[in-house]
């Protein structure tokens, strides 16, 4: 997730500093990231989301 890798990076890198007030970015600030990724290895993602929601026999 570069979204997340970029926040890090701003929130850490003391040369940002500008940057981080400019946006109102502190201690308090709450951020929301969304991964628009999607899953590239079919077969892996797939065994991945059943694991994570198992069918449901009706």
């Amino acid at each position: 997730m570069a979204g997340v890798a970029a926040l890090i990076e701003i929130m850490t890198d003391p040369r940002f500093e500008k940057q981080r007030q400019a946006m109102g970015l502190d201690k308090n600030a709450k951020v929301l990231c969304i991964s628009t990724e999607g899953g590239t290895d079919k077969a892996n993602y797939q065994r991945i989301m059943e694991g994570a929601y198992p069918r449901q026999e009706s």
